[in-house]
């Protein structure tokens, strides 16, 4: 990253208008007493009252005419941007007339290396946060370089108030990677991510949350921008912060794109089959084998992710396929005829399986959820997708599950047992298909999923196979059995 360092008298003395953002806005005499609060919504016990008691004192915080400060009213890109850019006494006149207000703030920020110059530029893909509308597009030309401001208006994360912060003291962080198009979830390749994380944690900028962890993605709220502009002006006073010792042992361990640490010892033997190994999922799920079927085109986990099948910036859209794939496996394995409405039932399923525009899927969950009915069967389950498993197996798209399931009762053990397609139809003919009452079924399973019709990961197209199966390649209490025929399903002899 570029250093830009500026003194520290400039940098308090411009500070003094930094939360003059809205025009509504007033300042409110801060109080000190012991009994006393600065704002009718900051009592003096509040985490944050002190820094926004210096704030006001010092007169740079403006509150609302209603006598509040909204502390946890979210804070957007630019808002805090425009703080960072008067804090430090950057110049920001040469687009002084421009016509969105915070184009001038955004320009000096890029300007001087604080974010990049196209970081908010508007893409067709681009996932509006709830509440939060398209504005159309923003940009500038500034000394020939194009400027956009379209997603400026976006809630700012806690990783791109770091990288500000970070940006605007100097610091450098190893490995940094930001890219031209950036969409609201993923603003930053997670390795970047981790590497900005833990700087500010290193130096006291950020801190963890009330459940230990550091939440990069979630918003920033008024009162945390306060105490982080405050943190910066410490260190820019050179003063040294304390660090929080639960968010520095949060960041010593690397972090996959769901913040999950990852392991580097006792690896599974293909662990150079996948794009990292995580701490909590066992060796054995990892090296159950892969169900290939066509080896030409077979691409594992690791090939997969970093082919053009999985793209970081599709990373909201591939988690709501896999969660629609969660979902539907769980609904089926959670079943009881006391509770049962077949037409709900069946309509609710069909928002988890490919293509939920279509109603093709009807003629399968229906018969299905009537014989719940009818064989009064009740089934409890629990099923647990892994996105870093996601593979090619030639043909389909597949995702590793953990699961476990027991069949608590039914009438009859027949193929509506439950909702497979293998069950289905090869019941009474394998003996892996004859489920049993009162037995926990668990291990791991490798479940088609449909991600993207021809122009890319679609929510709307993505989800279940309507004729769904756990069998293709399922690892059942110990012992591997795998499908590429289902009469022929066998014990695996990898």
């Amino acid at each position: 990253m570029r250093k830009h360092l500026f003194s520290a008298t400039a940098f308090v003395m411009a500070f003094v208008m930094v939360f003059a953002l809205l025009p509504q806005s007033v300042t409110v005499s801060a109080a000190f007493g012991d009994d006393e609060r600065v704002f009718d919504d900051v009592p003096v016990n509040h985490w944050a009252a002190d820094a926004i008691a210096q704030a006001v004192s010092a007169g740079y915080v403006n509150g609302y005419t209603d006598g509040t400060f909204k502390p946890d009213q979210k804070v957007t890109r630019e808002e805090f941007i425009k703080m960072a850019v008067e804090a430090a006494g950057i110049d920001n006149s040469k687009l002084q007339d421009y016509p969105l207000w915070s184009m001038k703030y955004i320009a000096a920020a890029v300007e001087h290396g604080w974010i990049e110059a196209r970081q908010y530029q508007m893409k067709l893909d681009t996932q509006y946060p709830e509440g939060v509308d398209n504005r159309g597009g923003y940009g500038a030309s500034l000394d020939g370089i194009s400027i956009s401001a379209d997603l400026a208006h976006f809630p700012l994360s806690r990783v791109e108030m770091a990288e500000i912060v970070l940006n605007a003291l100097g610091e450098s962080v190893e490995n940094s990677k930001i890219a031209d198009n950036i969409s609201l979830e993923v603003l930053y390749d997670w390795k970047h991510r981790n590497n900005v994380m833990k700087k500010a944690v290193e130096l006291g900028i950020i801190r963890g949350m009330a459940s230990g962890k550091l939440l990069p993605y979630d918003t920033v709220t008024r009162a945390q921008a306060v105490m982080v502009i405050d943190r910066m002006l410490a260190l820019k006073n050179g003063e040294t912060l304390t660090v929080d010792a639960t968010a520095l042992e949060y960041v010593s361990s690397e972090r996959d794109p769901w913040e999950r640490a990852i392991r580097t010892t006792n690896l599974p033997s293909n662990a150079d089959q996948f794009p990292y190994i995580l701490h909590d999922i066992p060796n054995e799920m990892y090296e159950m084998p892969f169900f290939v079927w066509n080896k030409d085109r077979f691409l594992n986990p690791k090939e997969y992710f970093e082919s053009d099948l999985y793209n970081v910036y599709d990373k909201p859209e591939f988690e709501k396929v896999l969660d629609k794939v969660e979902a539907g496996l769980n609904l089926m394995y959670n079943v009881d005829y006391r509770t049962m409405d077949p037409e709900a039932w069946s309509k609710e399923l069909l928002k988890y399986q490919h293509n939920e525009r279509s109603h093709t899927a009807w003629k399968y969950n229906m018969p299905f959820a009537e014989a719940v009915v009818a064989n009064r069967v009740q089934i409890e389950g629990e099923f647990k997708v892994e996105p870093s498993t996601v593979y090619d197996n030639g043909r389909h798209h597949i995702v590793r599950v953990q699961y476990k399931f027991r069949i608590n009762h039914a009438d009859e053990l027949n193929n509506m047992i439950v909702h497979d397609e293998y069950v289905r139809q090869y019941h009474g003919k394998v003996d892996i298909f004859n489920l049993q009452r009162n037995v926990w079924y668990e291990g791991y399973a490798d479940v088609r999923v449909i991600f993207n019709d021809s122009r890319g990961i679609d929510i709307g197209f993505g989800g279940l196979s309507r004729t769904t199966t756990i069998f293709d390649n399922i690892m059942i209490n110990g012992e591997h059995y795998v499908a590429i025929d289902p009469n022929s399903i066998r014990p695996a002899d990898w």
